[in-house]
């Protein structure tokens, strides 16, 4: 089995692709992580197809947004996006990741974080940073692997599921 990173601003993603990061996107393991997802998205999976197709549409042309895919085997089994802030932030990036479930643990998130960082370095970010749930032990390990240092914990400052949560904030200057 071999792991491909696929710059999707480069190569554009198949429809089969499309449907796979939506699929994971949604998959409950995946929902359970993401404090955005209640927000926008809501688990439909239509809705969610339109969204993704339409981001993928803006794409090429986007230069405020970086996307990455992790392929096994032809599967998309990951991907990792980097939004751009806007100014006076213009030069720090917004890191999400996701991870199938079936493939993590087997550092797919830290190639991933590793294949971003070069990326978002060519393409003029000075800063990354990853806020996550305090609790998402796996996203905080890969962040720290990929040389992501912590700068603070932020107390009850998400809501998710009627709950406030904390959250870690981690970040690399490039």
């Amino acid at each position: 089995m071999r792991l491909i990173i696929q710059d999707a601003k480069k190569s554009p993603l198949s429809c089969e692709d499309i449907h796979m990061v939506v699929e994971m996107h949604l998959h409950p393991e995946i929902r359970k992580w993401n404090k955005y997802h209640q927000r926008y998205i809501r688990g439909d999976a239509g809705k969610s197809l339109q969204a993704f197709r339409r981001f993928f549409d803006r794409l090429p042309k986007d230069r405020n947004q970086l996307f990455l895919l992790a392929k096994l085997d032809g599967k998309v089994v990951g991907f990792l996006g980097i939004h751009r802030f806007e100014e006076p932030r213009g030069h720090v990036g917004d890191v999400g990741i996701e991870v199938h479930p079936d493939h993590q643990g087997k550092g797919i998130g830290t190639k991933l974080l590793r294949a971003g960082i070069k990326l978002a370095r060519r393409r003029g970010f000075k800063r990354l940073e990853v806020d996550t749930l305090a609790t998402n032990i796996a996203m905080r390990k890969s962040a720290e692997r990929a040389g992501f240092k912590l700068e603070g914990m932020r107390r009850k400052y998400t809501r998710m599921r009627g709950r406030l949560l904390d959250t870690s904030l981690y970040a690399i200057l490039l």
